[in-house]
């Protein structure tokens, strides 16, 4: 089996200059990279009304609250949606429908997903290979349970029972500010 790839200190260093001289620029390409399962798809406590529910419609348990949450960050800081959870692999156009279903705003930019082809690659690793690919980005957040030491500044790492809160919304939020310069307006 071939080695997972990391990303080395010097690769993250390029990375950082590239989005800081971005953000400097102008640039208002910003990602969310966000994962399904244990962020905005959590399940509730077995027994309860809420599981029951869940069951019997397919395991939806998909959070509206947390994904009005996720629209809200998008729309504040103008981020682009990048699909990384393990649900890319049924198609992009699942995935939005999924989204769509579950609360996401239509009126928001789903620019993607990671690469679906190696399922054996680090999610970290995809994610830095995105931004390499789409050198005007000028700042990133991760929403993910799974966590992502080389890229912990960018990232709001969920609890998989938990899912995106709001202490976590509140640090994706300072992780934003300290990343970008020319912040568009807040309505």
């Amino acid at each position: 089996m071939a080695r997972r790839k990391t990303i080395s200190l010097l690769q993250l260093a390029g990375m950082k200059l590239k989005m800081k001289l971005a953000d400097r620029r102008g640039s208002q390409l910003r990602y969310l990279f966000l994962d399904f399962d244990g962020v905005i798809n959590v399940p509730y406590e077995p027994d309860t009304p809420e599981y029951e529910y869940a069951l019997a419609h397919n395991f939806d348990f998909f959070r509206r609250d947390m994904v009005e949450r996720v629209n809200r960050l998008c729309r504040d800081y103008g981020l682009q949606t990048v699909l990384t959870s393990s649900w890319r692999f049924s198609g992009l156009d699942y995935c939005r429908q999924v989204l769509y279903e579950a609360g996401f705003d239509r009126n928001l930019i789903i620019a993607g997903m990671t690469d679906a082809e190696d399922i054996f690659e680090h999610r970290d690793y995809l994610i830095y290979q995105w931004v390499l690919s789409h050198p005007q980005t000028a700042a990133i957040m991760i929403l993910d349970d799974i966590p992502m030491p080389s890229l912990s500044e960018y990232e709001a790492n969920t609890d998989f029972d938990y899912g995106y809160t709001e202490e976590k919304d509140r640090e994706a939020r300072r992780k934003l500010d300290r990343q970008i310069r020319n912040r568009p307006d807040r309505t």
